[in-house]
Order: structure tokens, then sequence, then C-alpha cells
């Protein structure tokens, strides 16, 4: 646990110094497979968004995240195996309400067929479709998320990364993807889910898509309380809602935390 105001911060424990990066939007560096951070040193870390959208699960806001290489592990794919250490270490309450972002206006981005549209509501809601284009046979998928522990517990954590096996043979031959695996990944071959567990849930992907949407949203600084559009997203398009929200400052409020003591007495 970090002091209040303190934000996410992850450490690079394999190093010795310049090692800390904020877990924020404006140190996304790569975007492509996964959401990268980099401080002003250059130092990275990958795979930051399934750890950050257990911390969003919790309204974690003020942690110190060590880590021993590059990227955070993969687990098995999912938020789970961090949402249960969570749960077993215990969370510090540091008598402060939590800030939040209030979305007051609509904002929009577009990539030809795939866009991400933020919206003003009183609670944070996702409404999220992934079209396959006909690939190897898959239907469309669609989910309807409204933001809780008990709503991300149940219905999203244990929700897998996902690929296709033709192309994780293509980067297995270029060098890559090398620990991608049927234990950390729903993997995908001819229309049929090679797991031999099968799914954890029949629209899984598209579930997995709202994981990964919460982790880098997480990346604002503070809870956003806002209904989330979304078609064919990703992490680019998660990043790029967050550049043009704080680019426009007629869009969003930040709602300061306060004292729970002070609260409590103007309650009272």
């Amino acid at each position: 646990p970090l002091p209040a105001n303190s934000g996410i911060i992850l450490e690079r424990t394999d190093l010795s110094q310049n090692n800390r990066i904020d877990a924020r939007f404006d140190q996304v560096v790569d975007t492509r497979n996964c959401t990268v951070l980099q401080n002003a040193h250059g130092v990275s870390l990958s795979t930051i968004d399934h750890v950050m959208a257990a911390r969003c699960a919790y309204g974690i806001t003020n942690v110190l995240i060590g880590v021993s290489g590059p990227e955070v592990p993969i687990m098995d794919g999912s938020s789970a195996p961090f949402m249960e250490l969570i749960a077993q270490a215990g969370i510090q309450d540091q008598m402060v309400s939590a800030p939040y972002i209030r979305i007051e206006k609509p904002i929009e981005v577009r990539l030809e067929n795939r866009f991400v549209r933020l919206e003003p509501s009183s609670s944070f809601s996702c409404k999220y479709s992934i079209d396959f284009n006909g690939r190897q046979g898959l239907a469309p998928q669609s989910h309807t998320y409204l933001h809780s522990l008990e709503s991300f517990t149940g219905d999203i954590c244990r929700a897998r990364s996902f690929g296709f096996y033709e192309d994780a043979q293509r980067f297995w031959a270029m060098g890559l993807a090398k620990g991608s695996s049927l234990e950390n990944a729903v993997v995908i071959d001819n229309g049929h889910v090679m797991n031999p567990e099968g799914l954890h849930y029949f629209n899984e992907m598209v579930r997995h898509k709202i994981l990964d949407a919460l982790g880098d949203l997480y990346l604002a600084g503070a809870q956003i309380q806002g209904h989330m559009i979304c078609h064919n997203g990703g992490h680019e398009l998660n990043s790029m809602i967050l550049q043009k929200l704080f680019e426009d400052p007629k869009a969003y409020t930040l709602v300061q935390g306060i004292p729970m003591e002070s609260f409590t007495n103007n309650q009272n």
C-alpha cells in the first residue's frame, strides 16, 4: 500500500534505478498486442491491463506493484489470479473517498469499422461488441456490463486472452509469443476452441475485451463515471479515447476525494 493520493506506481524490481513508472495514460508507448508503459528514462513494462483491471474492480487507488522483469506475468490470461491475491492480502481503508472522473459530454474515436464512445452516465457501464468478419465461421459477440465488484468477479474477471492458432504459428516462426499456450489463452483453430476445458463464458472473447478496457481506462488515474460503447475495440482505441478525453477540459470533471470524516460531519 501507498499513502493517499500517491496513485498506482509500477516498479521494475530487476532494475536498481529509474525503475518506477506511473500507471497513467500519458505513459503508454505501445498498444499493438497489449498495453505497454514507459517512463522518461526508457524503462518499460508491458501487459499491465489485466492487473490494472483487478485494481479497478476493487477500487484500489494507491499501491506499489513490483514486477521482476519487463512484463507483468500473464498468469492464466485473465484477471482472476490477481483478484484472488488481492482478496488474500486485504485492502487498507485510507478514510478518504476516492476521486472519480465524470464524463460531461459525448466523445468518440473511430478507425475504419472500429469505434469507442464515452457518454455521460450516473455510473460506469459498457456495451461492447466484436465482429470476427466471418473468420473461421465465428459469430459476432456482444455483452453489456454494469460496473461493480460483484459483476466484475462473476461476469468478467475469468475471461481470458484469446487468439487464433494459425496466428500463433506465424508468431512462433518469427520468434515471438513463445510463452503463449493453452494455459494462458483461449486458442481457436478452424472455428473450434482447442482448450480441453472449453470456455469460461459462452461469449468469453467479448468479455475479455471489456476486461482489457477496464484495465486500460483505469490509466485515467481514477474510476470513470460514464457509459462506454465500443465495437471492435482494443488497446489502441482505449488509449486514444483517454487522450481525446483529457485534451478537452469540457469533456470531463475530476471530482476530488474528500476525507470520510468530513463527509460524515456534513451528513450529520
